[in-house]
């Protein structure tokens, strides 16, 4: 059974392969499939290319993600297992930081800055265009 890792990062629009271990080479056709590209753009056809390209129909797929592209990269699988394009599936997933998460880290590091004595960041026009929640940080 072929070991696939695809991790993918909404934010930076990346994804990394890995297959058995090994990172998939720039010029792969898998490769250029999910170069900088959101998901939902690529997904549909990644099992059957991953098929075609691993000569196998037996995979186990881990995806390291947000849970709303977990949504969509699972039931691609699901789907062309259910066409026949794959034959055994093992599906895991490992959910990377929420978006809450991204903002709260975002803030505060916004807030240690504008607490560092850097005047910019104590700009009125700055602080009017961050959206803060205040309960958690007050300014």
């Amino acid at each position: 059974m072929t070991q696939v890792n695809v991790k993918y990062n909404p934010y930076k629009l990346e994804t990394q392969i890995k297959i058995n271990g090994k990172a998939i080479q720039n010029d792969s056709a898998l490769y250029k499939l999910v170069k900088e590209k959101r998901l939902q753009e690529w997904v549909g056809n990644f099992p059957k290319m991953l098929v075609d390209d691993q000569n196998t129909v037996e995979l186990k797929v881990e995806f390291n993600g947000m849970a709303l592209d977990w949504d969509d990269f699972e039931d691609a699988f699901k789907t062309a297992k259910s066409d026949g394009v794959i034959r055994k599936l093992e599906l895991n997933f490992v959910e990377g930081k929420s978006d809450e998460a991204v903002t709260d880290n975002i803030v505060k590091i916004f807030y240690d800055l504008r607490n560092s004595g850097i005047e910019d960041f104590k700009d009125p026009k700055l602080i009017k265009h961050l959206i803060i929640s205040t309960t958690q940080f007050s300014l």
